[in-house]
Formats: structure tokens, sequence, C-alpha cells
């Protein structure tokens, strides 16, 4: 699994449309979401809304998924009617998304997992 963060800016003055569209997906739409989730392949999704030095809202977007470029990227290219509306509300509200880079993850690695505890020999 692979974990990701998005950062995007809201657009200028859209900043309580973007709470707005999150409340919505978190309840009239909670189940086409984890729907959607599902068909990209999206474990886990965390959305957070902060501000950049310049005082500019900027979305979040904390995500799981074993192929974290083909989860994001496959919205755009859905034909499921949710997912059309979900890239829609996402592009008329923020901008690009600012790349990130990945420095070091520290998930466990395939296999039995120990913890931190020493083993008994």
């Amino acid at each position: 699994m692979v974990a990701t963060l998005y950062v995007m800016p809201v657009r200028p003055g859209r900043s309580d449309d973007f709470r707005a569209f999150v409340a919505d997906l978190m309840r009239s739409r909670r189940v086409e979401w984890a729907e959607s989730h599902r068909r990209r392949g999206v474990t886990r999704q965390v959305v957070f809304i902060g501000r950049d030095g310049g005082g500019r809202d900027l979305a979040m977007i904390y995500s799981e998924s074993p192929d974290p470029e083909s989860a994001f990227t496959s919205i755009a290219a859905s034909d499921h009617p949710f997912d059309r509306w979900l890239a829609e509300k996402m592009s008329e509200l923020v901008e690009a998304r600012i790349a990130v880079e990945s420095l070091a993850d520290t998930a466990p690695k395939p296999g039995i997992w120990r913890g931190w505890r020493r083993l008994r020999r």
C-alpha cells in the first residue's frame, strides 16, 4: 500500500463551496464515494483544508492505494456518472495539483510483522 498526499490550491472565493462539497461526500453521497474508492483501489482517504504562507486555502488529500497515480487519474477517465460528477466538481473547486515527491515510506514490508519488540530466540 502506498500513501500519498495531494495538495491543490482551492480556487479563490471557493473555500466554502469546497467545504460544502466534502460535507456532501460525507453525507448524501457517502455510499457512492465509497464505491468509487473501491473501483479505483483506494483503501483510505482523508481530506483536509489548510493554508499556505500567503493565506491561500489548500485542499490536501491523503490517500492510500496500491497504485496512487492510477487511482487519482482514473477519476477523469471513468465513464461512471459519480466519477464524472466528482471530477467535474474537483476541477471547478481546486486548481491543478502540486507535484509531490515521496521521500520516505515507513510502512512495514510484506511478511510477518512483529512490531518493535525484541524477538525471543
